[in-house]
């Protein structure tokens, strides 16, 4: 079996109406499983959510202004585990199937330097317990973080970012690879933007292990 894997930054999920917009929108797309961040869930969301959604949802809450990651399942599937392993910032389902173990993990990073550092060591840390040993890795969502400035930035200063360094050594560490840039070579794309100044960025990524590179994952950046 393959999955179709999507990521999308929903800036808040608060209002009703634009949850209706969101969860429309995704129902008419070929994902099988979505990555939302920046969903500002609270525990008390969940059944309304799940109910609107008419599947499975698995949260870690941020707060109602801020953070929160949910992923998101097209229908029913015997989920092998769930973990909320990162408050607000990092999700992950693990599902078995006759030759593998795939973890799905969503992540939403800060943006500050320092607070990159520590989120990405922590991301290693957790990703290589014995909790995931074995597991083939989708590592998804939104990074805040540019993996090569002449390639994945348009406009505005490059920051000269220690995370960088940081993100490297848990791509190295966990045998990662960029899915977008593996497929697409030095081709530009950016997933988000702003006008004044005109900046561009390509800071929504999937990273995974090289068997669902090439075999059974298949990963999209959403834009609404």
């Amino acid at each position: 079996m393959a999955w179709n894997v999507g990521t999308f930054n929903v800036r808040g999920l608060r209002s009703q109406d634009k949850r209706g917009a969101v969860f429309s929108f995704l129902k008419t797309l070929n994902l099988d499983i979505i990555y939302l961040q920046e969903t500002h869930s609270e525990d008390s969301d969940v059944k309304v959510w799940v109910k609107e959604w008419g599947a499975p949802i698995y949260f870690s809450h941020g707060t109602s202004r801020s953070g929160g990651v949910a992923i998101l399942l097209k229908k029913t599937w015997d989920i092998n585990k769930y973990y909320d392993l990162i408050e607000g910032r990092m999700v992950a389902i693990t599902l078995k199937t006759q030759s593998m173990i795939i973890a799905f993990v969503n992540i939403y990073s800060p943006n500050k330097d320092k607070e990159q550092v520590d989120f990405y060591t922590q991301v290693q840390s957790i990703l290589s317990q014995e909790n995931f040993k074995n597991h083939e890795l989708n590592l998804g969502g939104d990074f805040n973080l540019i993996m090569d400035a002449r390639k994945d930035k348009k406009g505005g200063i490059v920051p000269n970012k220690l995370a960088n360094k940081t993100l490297e050594t848990l791509i190295t560490a966990l045998n990662l690879y960029d899915v977008w840039r593996k497929k697409n070579g030095d081709k530009f794309e950016y997933t988000w933007g702003r006008t004044k100044p005109r900046i561009l960025c390509r800071l929504d990524m999937f990273l995974c292990s090289r068997t669902l590179l090439e075999s059974c994952v298949s990963c999209k950046i959403v834009n609404a």
